[in-house]
């Protein structure tokens, strides 16, 4: 076998991270405009990534806000009362899924 992850399932044979079961309707955050609300998905970010946002509140489901678009083209966000803001390649990782009407 060459290249393989065995054992790895969110790696590529590469050493890239692969979305596993992003939703169809998910989009990156940093293609979704200020304003728009929904539940955040993981996406691509890698383990250590998403350690990190989860002690910031950032967990795959949590209902999340984008207030606006820093001058990087990273994204300011909002879950409850705290505002996170995120640099281009985080927030082009995270997927952010429509809030349900």
């Amino acid at each position: 076998m060459s290249g393989g992850r065995l054992g790895k399932p969110g790696l590529s044979g590469y050493g890239r991270w692969v979305p596993l079961d992003t939703p169809p309707d998910a989009r990156p955050l940093a293609s979704v405009p200020p304003g728009t609300a929904g539940r955040l998905e993981l996406g691509t970010v890698p383990r250590t990534s998403g350690l990190r946002l989860a002690q910031l509140g950032l967990r795959a489901g949590a209902a999340v806000t984008v207030l606006a678009r820093t001058s990087g083209g990273g994204r300011l966000v909002g879950i409850g009362t705290t505002r996170i803001g995120l640099d281009r390649d985080t927030s082009r990782q995270l997927q952010l899924l429509p809030a349900a009407s």
